[in-house]
């Protein structure tokens, strides 16, 4: 009877010391799985920390390198502005400039029909080719109240190649001829002279060239000899 008891206690003993082994290994196998799973939180939030450094790196360098890209571009372009206006100065400098050094009427007083004689001189430094001279002499209303007939293009003077400083001339009479009533408005100041046209020619670098021009006389002073004076219209090249 006493050993029935005794293996019945210490059968009991075994398993309650077995249960609570194994509640021990439950115990442990938990905190190792919470030490498993804080440890792998800090790492992914560690992970998480270093992503999102790199992600703001990134960020940061492509903005510098779009700032770059911006600073490089408008190097190049300040670059090609500094280079094309150099080389327009060098072209200002050295292509020829034609145009009108003087412009006179033969005295419509005394001569008929009257003549209006055109002097031409290229102001550059290198020479201009195939130059031409078209004009034309009209007498009209003072202050001028129309439009000046267009020019003639087929009719030219031709003055070829005119070197620095060379002069080329054209002359070109008044059709029809005035008479006396037309003559008395220019000594009066009601009509002027007008004399217009346009110089064409091509310089050193190969480039087309116009000068248009417009003289008068007479005018509101009267008949004030055959030199002609610049209009403030009709005047432009370039």
């Amino acid at each position: 009877m006493l050993f029935m008891i005794t293996a019945r206690s210490l059968i009991r003993f075994v398993a309650e010391c077995d249960g609570g082994h194994q509640e021990a290994l439950a115990a442990r196998r938990v905190g190792q799985v919470e030490a498993e799973t804080a440890e792998e939180i800090r790492q992914r939030e560690e992970k998480m920390s270093t992503d999102r450094w790199l992600v703001k790196l990134t960020i940061g360098l492509v903005i510098v390198g779009a700032i770059q890209i911006l600073v490089f571009g408008w190097q190049a372009l300040s670059l090609r502005q500094t280079v094309n206006q150099m080389r327009e100065s060098e072209e200002r400098q050295l292509r020829a400039w034609v145009f009108v050094s003087q412009a006179a009427v033969k005295d419509p007083m005394q001569h008929d029909p009257i003549e209006a004689h055109v002097v031409i001189k290229n102001a550059g430094q290198t020479p201009a080719y195939d130059v031409r001279i078209f004009g034309g002499i009209i007498v009209a209303n003072w202050p001028l109240d129309r439009k000046l007939p267009p020019i003639d293009f087929s009719k030219a003077a031709s003055v070829g190649t005119l070197g620095p400083g060379m002069d080329g001339n054209q002359m070109c009479a008044l059709q029809p001829q005035l008479n006396a009533s037309g003559i008395q408005d220019l000594n009066d100041g009601k009509a002027a002279i007008y004399v217009f046209g346009e110089i064409q020619y091509r310089d050193v670098f190969n480039r087309t060239r116009r000068t248009k021009y417009r003289y008068f006389t007479e005018g509101a002073a009267g008949v004030r000899g055959i030199s002609l004076c610049s209009h403030e219209q009709g005047n432009e090249a370039n």
